[in-house]
């Protein structure tokens, strides 16, 4: 894949394997569709990579954005009157 396209990050490359992932039990009960619409299996993950579409799919890839890291202030204060659970 780095051969195609040199300039991948490793974002890139993990959404390359999971877009060309083929699943290599089709049989298998435990295959769900995630949110995204991949599909999932708890014990093949997204399948098997299919190095050539892999390969193939990298030639003309277009990076992804930069990963935005967002984080929250989850303090907060609560006045509970006595004897109160804060369950």
């Amino acid at each position: 894949m780095l051969q195609q396209n040199a300039n991948l990050g490793w974002r890139d490359v993990k959404e390359i394997l999971l877009r060309t992932a083929v699943k290599n039990d089709p049989n298998d009960t435990d295959w769900t569709t995630n949110g995204a619409g991949y599909h999932i299996n708890n014990k093949y993950g997204f399948g098997y990579v299919n190095t050539d579409a892999a390969v193939k799919l990298a030639a003309n890839w277009t990076n992804l954005p930069a990963e935005t890291l967002v984080t929250m202030n989850t303090t907060a204060s609560v006045n509970l009157a006595a004897g109160q659970s804060t369950l």
